[in-house]
Parts: C-alpha cells; sequence; structure tokens
C-alpha cells in the first residue's frame, strides 16, 4: 500500500479545489460549457476538455471581475510546454497562466462582436508551435 506524504495531500486536495472552482464559474445555463476535444501532437500535448466553447454575440461567459471572458483549457500534461498564449479566432488571451494539466486565459468582449466560428488553438511561445484545441462559436 502506498503511503502519501502531508505535503502529496495538501497538493492533492489545492487541485481538487482548483478544478471545482473551475466548474463553478464555467457557465451551465447557456449551452457554453466545455465539449471534450482530443487532439495529439508530437509534443504530447492533449487537450481534454475545455470551456467555455459557446457565447451569443456581446454575452460574456464565464465573466472574469474585469468583463473579460475567462477560457480554461485542460490537458494530459503541461511539463515541458514552457510559456504559452492562448487564441480565439486570432486575438492573443491576456497572460496565459500554465498549471500542471491546466491552462487558463481571458478575453475581452470585443472578441464576441460578431457571430461566427473561431478557431482556438495554444501556440507555444519558444518554438512557435500552435496546437489545435477546437472551435469557439459565436450566435446572434
Amino acid at each position: 500500500m502506498k503511503h502519501f506524504t502531508d505535503r502529496q495531500i495538501t497538493l492533492s486536495f489545492a487541485i481538487a479545489a482548483g478544478i471545482m472552482l473551475l466548474g463553478a464559474c464555467s457557465p451551465a445555463d447557456n449551452g457554453s460549457t466545455a465539449a471534450a476535444v482530443t487532439s495529439a501532437s508530437s509534443s504530447g500535448l492533449r487537450v481534454t476538455n475545455w470551456g467555455p466553447n459557446a457565447a451569443q454575440v456581446g454575452v460574456v461567459p464565464n465573466k472574469q471581475p474585469n468583463g473579460h471572458m475567462g477560457l480554461w483549457i485542460q490537458v494530459d500534461s503541461t511539463q515541458g510546454l514552457g510559456e504559452v498564449q492562448v487564441l480565439v479566432g486570432g486575438h492573443v488571451g491576456s497572460t496565459a497562466v500554465v498549471a500542471e494539466k491546466l491552462i487558463t486565459s481571458a478575453f475581452p468582449v470585443e472578441v464576441l462582436a460578431q457571430p461566427g466560428a473561431l478557431a482556438v488553438a495554444v501556440k507555444q511561445v519558444a518554438t512557435g508551435k500552435s496546437f489545435a484545441v477546437g472551435t469557439f462559436t459565436i450566435t446572434q
């Protein structure tokens, strides 16, 4: 039987709390919850879930305190990924935060100004490699 240290247990609880917090921040009543997407790459980055993935023109899903839309991308691992940018329809989000299995960024409401389908990607700054996440849909 494997024994865990207090530090490992505390870290596990912190990760679980962070995941629950993200779920609480994601809108569940407007159809913009995440759809699972699988995207493997040569570096091993694989997206397992992300959100929000849809919105209406001018309506901000997962609204952050500054009014921006918060976007989260759950991956198998970010080990070795380094600094990244998150892009929605070519718009680079505010400073991306990279955790062990999570990447987050925020986008201003202007990104939601026109209906359409916007490609979502993670770009590795050091190499310039882009990894497809999915499509963000904006409806009237």
